[in-house]
């Protein structure tokens, strides 16, 4: 179905968001431009200025979960919505097909 594809998409971009991140975080851990400090000096640098795995890819993440949660209550609202949609096409169709019996029949 075309809605859960919908979400599956959204699925792999939450992934791909989540990679990219934690791709930027892993930079912290190199020591660019400041080759006078140590990987766990720099880290800890970070880390005094509130720059950790939880602060950047954490937040990231969960932010990104929330909105696949979000999408995946839309898919859920919009299935609902077709198939009580569908049923009720289904019951009118149901009684113009009786009324044109009817009428066929001569009882109306």
């Amino acid at each position: 179905m075309l809605l859960s594809k919908f979400l599956d998409q959204i699925k792999i971009e939450k992934q791909r968001g989540v990679e990219e991140v934690e791709s930027l975080f892993e930079t912290t851990k190199s020591p660019f431009m400041v080759s006078s400090l140590s990987p766990d000096e720099i880290r800890s640098a970070f880390a005094a200025g509130g720059v950790t795995h939880d602060s950047v890819v954490g937040n990231v993440e969960i932010s990104l979960q929330n909105k696949l949660n979000k999408a995946s209550q839309i898919l859920d609202e919009m299935t609902k919505l077709k198939d009580k949609n569908c049923s009720w096409y289904r019951q009118k169709l149901e009684e113009d097909i009786a009324l044109a019996g009817n009428s066929i029949n001569g009882e109306i």
